[in-house]
């Protein structure tokens, strides 16, 4: 599928749960409340060098990132996981704390539950802001900043699909390890 026939799909369903007025933004407003909710799978998410907890991480501050990115501040996270064991439970929910306590956020719940075929994350975030912003909120004279690479996501996808070559990357000891080093207060 085309990524305009993605938007419009994406367009389509916002107006067919009641959602449509909310579209425009990466975490949808209610008063000063930001709101996000991001679903994964490990097959499609999850690269190869990665541990479960830096999976776990990843989920989280890739939800983080839409409430960020409409303005504002992450201060709570709830997450669901399915994983076909408890070892795999444990170790994304060391990587969802360690990415709650970089940014400086709380897990309010947390809900497990058995995956026999493929393990997964739902990360709800909630944001706080006074001024939301929207995809379309950028006017002439504006300052965009960008931090960090693009397209990661679309390298992982890539990756998974096994379009490109990885074999010649360094396995990593917990991807997240080096930002948990990083100051406290957000992404």
């Amino acid at each position: 599928m085309s990524f305009t026939g993605w938007l419009e799909l994406l367009r389509e369903l916002s107006r067919l749960s009641g959602s449509l007025e909310f579209f425009d933004f990466d975490a949808p407003p209610l008063g000063g409340l930001l709101v996000n909710i991001d679903g994964y799978e490990a097959s499609s998410s999850k690269l190869p060098w990665m541990s479960w907890s830096d999976w776990g991480w990843k989920a989280v501050v890739a939800s983080m990132s839409d409430v960020v990115a409409s303005g504002g501040k992450p201060v709570a996270v709830l997450y669901s996981v399915g994983a076909p064991s408890r070892d795999v439970v444990v170790e994304v929910a060391r990587g969802v704390g360690d990415a709650c306590r970089w940014a400086n956020a709380r897990v309010l719940k947390a809900d497990t539950n058995r995956s026999r075929l493929d393990a997964w994350i739902d990360v709800a975030v909630a944001g706080v802001t006074l001024k939301p912003i929207s995809r379309s909120g950028a006017r002439p004279g504006d300052l965009l900043v960008q931090v960090g690479l693009l397209g990661y996501g679309l390298v992982a996808s890539t990756a998974l699909r096994g379009l490109i070559d990885i074999r010649g990357y360094p396995e990593s000891h917990g991807v997240h390890e080096e930002a948990t080093d990083k100051p406290r207060g957000g992404p």
